[in-house]
């Protein structure tokens, strides 16, 4: 019997199961909202504690221990005394306990022991690093968890807000909400927001970051997640991987630790073994019944309704807050604002009192139970929406005031259902959303995926819009023609003819200003989430004009726009290619659009005559090494931040243009790799085409450039070069290369006739059955690498290579350096007590016997 079950049968009278106190518990007045759930849920986690199993769990609820104190007829000391026997350990202070709100039946995160969940990025723990550091991060990142993680550890202070107000001389965390504060200008902080102030950061010298990418942090993310929930629950960790990979919803970049901590929570609780071919609305329609009915079985009358209907109810309100709001949907709102939210045709509720009393007072053959049924279907109005969806914990308290929608995958499966929803509607509809302030690129961001895939809907949507004067009308062509021509970069088949219309709308509607690029009417701040910059307009006003031009015979689209008709390039165009730059390699990363822009504008340099500008220099590159005219110059004025898209751009001819740098590269007297197109931790590829008579110079280089050359680029040729003279490879690479090596050349490296001069530990390790024999033979070979090769044999090697020199017959014939490197190599391993130092003990025992004293005599 455990400890629970023997304070049940103490009770007088006893409490006979753990559903009854489960249902006595939840029915008692003080237990605590946020712990709603079935009475056979809370059963099978009364179970787990009798079973000293999730104790964090009561650990983390102090107002559940006061009510299962009460109903057991004991003391709240008592209670915990029996959880935690002999109170080895008191319950752990809340203040240094986190629990994971979006999974309920995980363990909470203890600040001062526990590391944070994998997505973080780690840079954000080390505030030593920090300097002067931005983190780009949306709301369910991990911004409040990293904060109050380096706050319980004392290695920062956090603080949400402005940060107007921080400590002197400490390094400060803080989440930033609304626009920055001058005093955000210090050095030792981080500053977690959802968008970047550009201006600002520029100004006062930050660095920016950004979580990493979903597939990156996913399985570390579900392993972490794993151990923190009941060993004996639903959750299956390889299943929910597989399905977290294929959901669109943890494919986005937005808040996706957070959705995949919520989504994991749920797949424990709903249960993962049923996962195959169920959509993300699926799963959101049932967890929502299962929150109402357990709000409807704990008394609230409002939930009934809701129960049928409340993932539509939650899509009407997101649709609301996107058309009608300036602040984003996952923002917390007062009760007053969410009620401003709901739509006029849910506002009101039907009068049920009065529609009985009407009844008696007509001949008629309703019933008053048939209104009590049809009311079940009848919307309940604003004020009960709100509070059922209060109720079901669907809107949960950030504090005193305000609400917000959790948990965070839910609310963006709303949102994502919701702008889809939108961009369905009329362009006036979804306009309006693309003029609020937060809202506009997370619907810019849906509508580029549209069209990105062929989506064309929306294109034939906006030809119908005539209505200058209105801004949403004029919003929904920029956003759509923005879209549209940056999609024909990616080689999407746009219809010619609308893609001409769509040109001259677009055209009519531009502001010039005088020596500047034509700029859009309704203009968005940059933004992660979607191509919002003005150098992404001008670049896609550029693939528009050229398609429309080339269609209609090179005349049509002539004039301010496009610069590849003209016998001379406008003024504006350094301009338009420096913001075209700043977009690229700006907040919104799109690698596959980059390398299409490179291409865009390399056919606008063989077009035109201008300065050469540092985007077209690619192009100009890759042009030079076709025609053998390629010099070092050209390769080392190359944008660094260009060379990572050169593979996408160059395509097949990368080849060509990396080989023919290394000639470049050669003749200018072998300078410096670091940032150029031959740096491989810029661009690895380029190694693949090193000549084969510049491979030794080019290590040599890499090494004093203290870079690490890609050995497992190498091809066959390059390890045939290497293995007839291994001297080549420097010391400093010595570990890469052994871990590279093909195991055909690594044997005949280490055959008798050709020991390398190499110093490795990765060498000892994976040829340890190849060395270990041979170490007699390498010792007659070469002697005086004795040092070299000893000084790093792994420790889990010690025994076998002190008992391989032990029998060696040469030890008495070794010259006297040989063997002093050996007796370092023993005296070594027992210094640090490595876990065969004994086996070292006897070596040197050995060799100290035979070791001739006139050798030290002065």
């Amino acid at each position: 019997m455990g400890w629970l079950r023997e304070l049940m049968a103490s009770r007088d009278p006893p409490v006979r199961s753990f559903g009854s106190l489960a249902r006595a518990a939840l029915d008692h007045p003080s237990w605590p909202e946020s712990v709603s759930a079935q009475p056979r849920s809370l059963a099978a986690v009364l179970s787990k504690l009798d079973r000293d199993q999730e104790l964090e769990w009561l650990a983390d609820r102090p107002d559940a221990q006061r009510v299962l104190a009460e109903l057991l007829g004991c003391s709240v000391p008592d209670l915990q005394h029996s959880a935690w026997p002999g109170r080895a350990r008191a319950v752990e202070d809340p203040a240094r306990r986190l629990r994971l709100e979006d999974a309920r039946f995980a363990r909470s995160l203890d600040l001062l022991e526990d590391a944070l969940p994998p997505g973080i990025p780690p840079e954000v723990v080390r505030p030593e690093g920090w300097g002067r550091l931005w983190w780009r991060a949306p709301s369910g990142s991990g911004r409040t968890l990293a904060g109050r993680w380096l706050a319980a550890r004392g290695l920062a202070v956090f603080e949400q807000g402005s940060g107007a107000e921080l400590p002197p001389r400490r390094p400060a965390f803080v989440e930033l909400e609304g626009e920055p504060h001058r005093a955000l200008g210090r050095d030792a902080i981080c500053v977690a927001s959802a968008s970047v102030p550009r201006e600002f950061v520029r100004a006062h010298g930050f660095r920016v970051i950004d979580s990493p990418a979903p597939r990156q942090f996913l399985p570390a993310l579900v392993d972490w997640m794993r151990d923190r929930l009941p060993a004996d629950g639903h959750f299956d960790s390889e299943r929910v991987l597989t399905w977290l990979l294929s959901s669109e919803l943890v494919g986005e970049r937005e808040g996706t630790l957070g959705i995949g901590i919520g989504l994991c929570g749920l797949m424990d609780e709903l249960g993962s073994s049923d996962l195959t071919g169920r959509s993300v609305e699926d799963l959101s329609r049932r967890f929502l019944r299962q929150r109402l009915s357990a709000a409807a079985d704990s008394g609230s009358a409002d939930a009934a309704w809701l129960r049928r209907n409340a993932y539509d109810v939650l899509l009407a309100l997101a649709r609301s807050a996107l058309t009608d709001s300036d602040d984003p949907w996952h923002m917390p709102r007062t009760e007053d604002e969410w009620l401003e939210l709901v739509p006029e045709e849910l506002r009101q509720g039907a009068d049920v009192d009065w529609l009985r009393l009407s009844l008696r007072q007509i001949d008629t053959t309703i019933r008053p139970s048939d209104v009590d049924k049809a009311a079940r279907r009848i919307p309940p109005g604003a004020f009960r929406i709100v509070r059922g969806l209060r109720a079901a914990r669907i809107l949960v308290p950030v504090d005193d005031e305000r609400l917000a929608v959790a948990p965070h995958w839910l609310a963006r499966a709303a949102e994502r259902d919701a702008i889809r929803g939108l961009l369905g509607a009329s362009p006036f509809e979804w306009g309006e959303a693309l003029l609020g302030r937060r809202t506009a690129t997370v619907v810019l961001g849906d509508l580029w995926r549209d069209l990105s895939i062929g989506r064309e809907r929306a294109l034939s949507d906006v030809s119908e819009l005539s209505d200058d004067d209105s801004p949403a009308q004029v919003a929904a062509v920029e956003a759509v023609f923005r879209c549209a021509g940056l999609s024909l970069l990616l080689g999407v088949e746009i219809d010619g003819e609308q893609l001409g219309e769509l040109w001259d709308d677009q055209k009519r509607l531009w502001i010039e200003l005088d020596g500047e690029p034509p700029r859009p009417r309704v203009g968005h701040t940059d933004d992660p989430r979607a191509p919002s910059d003005v150098g992404w307009f001008w670049l896609a006003a550029l693939a528009v004009s050229e398609r429309v031009s080339r269609e209609s015979g090179g005349r049509r689209a002539a004039g301010a726009l496009n610069p590849w008709l003209d016998d001379e390039a406008p003024s504006f165009l350094p301009m338009l290619l420096d913001g075209v730059r700043d977009a690229l390699y700006g907040a919104f990363d799109a690698p596959e659009l980059r390398a299409g822009a490179l291409r865009l504008l390399e056919r606008l340099r063989q077009a035109t005559r201008h300065p050469l500008h540092d985007l077209e220099r690619p192009g100009h590159a890759l042009a030079a090494a076709k025609s053998g005219a390629l010099g070092f110059d050209d390769v080392a004025r190359i944008d660094a931040r260009c060379v990572a898209d050169l593979p996408r751009f160059a395509g097949t001819d990368l080849g060509v243009l990396c080989a023919s740098a290394w000639h470049a590269w050669q003749r200018a007297e072998s300078p410096t790799l670091t940032g150029t197109l031959l740096d491989p931790s810029l661009l690895p590829a380029s190694w693949e085409h090193v000549p084969v008579a510049v491979l030794g110079p080019a290590l040599a280089r890499a090494a004093a450039d203290q870079l690490s050359p890609p050995f497992d680029r190498l091809t066959p040729e390059h390890w045939t070069a290497l293995s007839a003279a291994p001297a080549k490879v420097g010391s400093a690479h010595a570990d890469a290369f052994w871990r590279a090596v093909p195991a055909d050349v690594g044997a005949e490296l280490l055959s008798a006739e050709r020991v390398p001069a190499l110093s490795s530990s990765a060498g000892w390790r994976r040829f340890e059955e190849l060395l270990a024999p041979k170490l007699d033979v390498f010792l007659r070979a070469r002697p005086e690498a004795a040092g070299a090769w000893l000084g790093c044999v792994p420790d889990a090697l010690t025994e076998r290579v002190a008992q391989a020199l032990s029998a060696s017959p040469l030890l008495s014939t070794l010259p006297g350096s040989a063997v002093d490197a050996i007796r370092r190599f023993a005296l070594d391993a027992v210094r640090r007590r490595v876990p065969a130092f004994r086996a070292a003990y006897a070596l040197m025992s050995e060799l100290e016997k035979s070791v001739d004293p006139r050798r030290f005599r002065h």
